[in-house]
């Protein structure tokens, strides 16, 4: 596991930030309010058929202090350790918790319940995650692959996060391009979203 040295040195930095973190299997389920996933999941996979079991085993989750990995998953630094893809993936789920506690009531409120729409308060926050996924990709191969801005545009304009944007590929590309320019970098990039991006 190539990355297992870069993950444990990260979650230390995280658990610096957030004492309480925690990384569980989805199902073992840590503070009250996080049961009501599974009625949630239900919920949407009416209007979303198959997003249910594709949620439960594809997908990493943050809730507060917790990182929910997929079923089958309950080891971090093992899950997050197997390549860059993943590793950048924790960094993407790291800015999430940052953005939680640093919105505590905002953002919960607007990542869950904003409706689907051209443009979702959601999308701001994933494309937040989703530029260290870039980031990441630019560090340790020194680009980043259209295939990789592909994958987020299936993920932010499809079922997969409820439509977050209707049509997301050329601000998905403006970030890439900012990356690929060294105009965006670090582990909490900040960045400012416009129609123009």
């Amino acid at each position: 596991m190539g990355y297992t040295g870069a993950v444990t040195d990260y979650l230390v930095r995280m658990r610096y930030d957030v004492p309480s973190l925690e990384i569980r299997e989805k199902g073992n389920w840590r503070r009250w309010w996080h049961k009501a996933i599974p009625v949630f999941m239900t919920l949407v996979g009416l209007v979303a058929p198959k997003f249910e079991d594709w949620f439960y085993e594809n997908t990493v989750t943050t809730l507060g202090d917790t990182i929910y990995l997929p079923l089958g998953h309950d080891d971090g630094v093992k899950y997050f350790s197997k390549n860059f893809q993943r590793y950048g993936l924790l960094r993407h789920e790291a800015v999430h918790l940052r953005d939680w506690f640093a919105n505590p009531v905002w953002f919960p409120f607007s990542y869950t319940l904003v409706l689907p729409a051209v443009w979702t308060t959601r999308f701001k926050w994933e494309l937040r995650g989703y530029a260290q996924n870039m980031i990441v990709e630019m560090e340790e191969t020194g680009f980043v692959q259209y295939a990789t801005v592909n994958w987020i545009c299936d993920n932010l304009g499809t079922s997969a996060y409820l439509w977050a944007h209707t049509s997301p590929r050329r601000i998905i590309e403006s970030i890439r391009d900012q990356i690929l320019d060294k105009k965006i970098s670090g582990e909490y990039p900040d960045f400012e979203i416009t129609k123009e991006t």
